[in-house]
């Protein structure tokens, strides 16, 4: 029974990359639009980060002695 477990993976991987199926991700062209709530989500995360990094590059340094 494992051996056919195994078999039938490697047959699967093979179908999937004779047919140009076989990727990770798939392109940004083909990735369906984004909702209104993911862009509210994104300008969200993308405002904070930025606020974040003009924050941590505006403090000034440790003073020596």
């Amino acid at each position: 029974m494992p051996l056919l477990s195994v078999w039938l993976t490697g047959t699967a991987q093979l179908a999937a990359q004779t047919t140009r199926r076989y990727a990770p991700y798939p392109a940004a062209a083909e990735l369906p639009p984004g909702g209104p709530l993911r862009r509210v989500v994104r300008i969200t995360v993308l405002a904070l980060r930025d606020r974040r990094r003009r924050a941590s590059s505006s403090l000034p340094e440790a003073l020596e002695g």
